[in-house]
């Protein structure tokens, strides 16, 4: 019995995503000009022709990545949105969102370390700085948080924006040490800290 076309639309669908998803490991794993079209194929497990039905390019390629994982990081403002959380209490659940996110594993880990990659790509492919600063408004949902923060009494004084940079910066590299950490076999539930000890660097 032939396929319907809503059939043959979640094949496809599936196809672009596991392109996405191999895509996403290598270019970690390699970076963008170690990288090769053929060893996306090979772990995606496709052919080449198949790939570049949806992609004109490893360019194109690296691109659909970096928008993907700018999708998934909304799902955690969405998240704050949901349950109309303010101030101390937002910040407060959404590191502790995180760190339960990252103590699952999974490719959450791989996209941030991906994004930091992408930012110091030199040469830079076209279209990738562009894209890359959709990725501020994390920044901008934080400096918001820590200025009501800062209303209620909880949060230190300073610029909310440069605060939060100093919050992003420090997740950042506790992810970084997360995916060392797997690299060299050590248990990475152990090399993460409690959202306490985190949040004390901008608690009042």
């Amino acid at each position: 019995m032939p396929k319907t076309e809503e059939q043959n639309q979640k094949i496809l669908d599936k196809r672009k995503e596991e392109i996405l998803e191999a895509a996403l490991e290598e270019f970690s794993q390699k970076g963008f000009s170690g990288t090769k079209i053929l060893d996306i194929v090979r772990r995606a497990e496709i052919s080449q022709g198949l790939l570049y039905h949806y992609y004109k390019s490893k360019e194109e390629l690296y691109l659909a990545v970096i928008e993907k994982s700018i999708d998934s990081s909304i799902i955690l403002v969405e998240t704050v949105a949901q349950y109309n959380l303010k101030g101390w209490n937002a910040i407060t659940s959404m590191t502790e969102w995180i760190i339960q996110w990252l103590k699952r594993g999974g490719e959450g880990k791989l996209r941030f370390f991906f994004m930091q990659q992408a930012a110091i790509l030199k040469p830079m492919p076209e279209g990738v700085k562009q894209a890359l600063t959709k990725s501020n408004f994390l920044s901008e949902v934080m400096a918001r948080l820590i200025k009501e923060g800062q209303e209620e009494g909880k949060v230190i004084e300073g610029d909310p924006f440069n605060i939060a940079l100093l919050y992003w910066s420090l997740l950042q590299g506790i992810i970084i040490n997360q995916i060392v950490s797997e690299n060299m076999g050590f248990e990475v539930e152990n090399c993460l800290p409690e959202t306490s000890m985190i949040l004390k660097i901008i608690k009042k």
